[in-house]
């Protein structure tokens, strides 16, 4: 399923919405691709912890999403998500 985020409070609106319908959230992940802050507003691991505060499993800046090589992708996923 694809939904465009761009807020974390998003995250936290479709975690209801999934839990009322039955889901069980332990089940999967809340994945978001986003970008890099460039403008350094907010450091990214900081905009990280407010995704993962939300309930974002993984927010993503890399690889991708096109071009991807294999092997840069399989070491992003092996070193899992930030924990906060």
């Amino acid at each position: 399923m694809v939904i465009q985020m761009t807020e974390p409070e998003q995250v936290v609106e479709l975690k209801a919405r999934l839990r009322e319908a039955g889901a069980d959230l332990e089940r999967f992940d809340i994945v978001v691709w986003g970008q890099r802050d460039e403008k350094m507003v907010l450091r990214d691991d900081e905009r990280y912890a407010e995704w993962a505060q939300a309930g974002a499993t993984w927010f993503l800046t890399g690889p991708g999403p096109f071009n991807l090589v294999y092997d840069e992708v399989r070491e992003y996923v092996a070193a899992g998500p930030p924990r906060y």
